[in-house]
């Protein structure tokens, strides 16, 4: 359970950085701390018997760990976790949707049976999305470390409040699956949503600093 976790959490920190660039191979030591310390996290949900808290305290720990260790700003933190979580998220739901389609069993009944399964397939899709990105050079180059990007204080606040709500989105995702079962599928559609319009964002920041430098 543990060592999957471990895949898993490991696979989500190499993706969140290759997504924006960022080279993984300079933070070693810092992603095998995060995912650990997430993983332990992980474990305690799991011992205590608090699954609905899940996606509540995960993402947390995922932003404390980008802060704390990866050195990002907290506005960079949480766009990271948003996106690299909610992708991990998209992919769980569906290989149990799948694999209780496959055991003629509810969705809830099969993620409830099924732990490590998932972690593991969510690690190597992870793994293989983040090989690719750096394979082929691509993904967003408007998060780095040392950012000293001017942006509005007005433009701040926005994205800030916008990225409280999205978290807000995946908290309840979790929530709804263990006491009201069906809902799950419209809370993880919206949270979905969230994903694409971060990723449209994204994708204009990168083109307007890219027409920037042209000019």
């Amino acid at each position: 359970m543990f060592v999957s976790l471990l895949i898993a959490w490991s696979s989500m920190f190499l993706l969140a950085l290759s997504l924006f660039r960022i080279k993984p191979g300079h933070y070693k030591l810092p992603i095998v701390i995060s995912s650990l310390l997430a993983s332990s996290i992980s474990i305690c949900i799991q011992f205590f018997q608090v699954p609905f808290l899940t996606a509540i305290l995960q993402p947390i720990v995922m932003i404390l760990c980008l802060i704390l260790a990866i050195k990002l700003k907290v506005i960079h933190a949480m766009l990271l976790t948003v996106i690299t979580y909610s992708f991990a998220m998209t992919g769980e739901t569906v290989y149990n949707l799948i694999l209780a389609a496959l055991k003629n069993q509810s969705f809830v009944a099969n993620l409830r049976e099924n732990v490590t399964g998932p972690l593991i397939v969510t690690g190597i899709v992870n793994l293989a999305v983040a090989y690719i990105l750096n394979w082929s050079r691509t993904g967003f180059s408007f998060i780095s470390i040392n950012d000293v990007q001017p942006v509005s204080g007005a433009f701040k606040n926005y994205m800030l409040a916008f990225l409280i709500i999205s978290l807000f989105l995946m908290g309840s995702t979790s929530y709804s699956l263990y006491h009201f079962g069906e809902v799950v599928i419209f809370i993880h559609s919206l949270v979905i949503l969230v994903l694409i319009m971060l990723l449209e964002w994204s994708y204009r920041k990168e083109m307007a600093e890219a027409g920037a430098s042209e000019i």
